[in-house]
């Protein structure tokens, strides 16, 4: 995830990979250590990067605490 692009430029701005889409896109979800605990989960588009920054309508905020993927989780 962090090998090829985006995930190449997304951790220099602090993005964390955590997940991937396997059901069609194939793009990549992350957390950004800037955001502190239970911070937002975003998806970065794979064609987003534009040199070497990743352009501003290619990270979306999917949601905005990836705390609440926990109540998804069965114990």
């Amino acid at each position: 995830m962090t090998s090829f692009y985006p995930g190449i430029v997304a951790v220099k701005d602090n993005y964390v990979p955590v997940a991937m889409c396997l059901v069609g896109s194939g793009n990549y979800y992350y957390i950004n250590s800037n955001d502190g605990v239970a911070g937002p989960l975003y998806r970065i588009y794979h064609d987003a990067v534009e040199g070497e920054k990743i352009s501003s309508d290619g990270i979306e905020k999917v949601l905005e605490s990836y705390e609440s993927l926990l109540s998804f989780i069965n114990p």
